[in-house]
């Protein structure tokens, strides 16, 4: 890929061969440029506190998550619990009200 850009460059701009090389340096010197400018984009490249300070909130954040799941499952065992007690309450009821009423109906 690289050689294709050069060699565009070359014969759109400077216009080098093999027969005439009196702006080769032109050509070395847009090489060089090219080489250096990837190291105008080191600056968005986050530095070590940086990611150590992401990483640090996503792990608050995710164990702040975790703690919310644990008291949504609380609250469904205790809602759970609460219904099975008014369940079994109800059918305790039901059976002493059948029990009573067989009785008087041997009466």
């Amino acid at each position: 890929m690289r050689s294709w850009i050069g060699t565009s460059i070359n014969t759109a701009f400077v216009g080098v061969s093999e027969d005439n090389l009196d702006d080769y340096y032109i050509l070395v010197i847009i090489s060089t440029v090219m080489s250096i400018t990837p190291l105008l984009y080191l600056w968005l490249l986050p530095n070590r506190s940086a990611i150590e300070l992401k990483e640090a909130s996503e792990k608050t954040e995710e164990e702040n998550k975790d703690k919310k799941c644990s008291a949504q499952e609380a609250d469904r065992e205790e809602s759970s619990s609460d219904e099975k007690a008014g369940l079994l309450e109800l059918t305790k009821r039901s059976s002493n009200k059948e029990t009573e009423d067989n009785k008087a109906s041997q009466y």
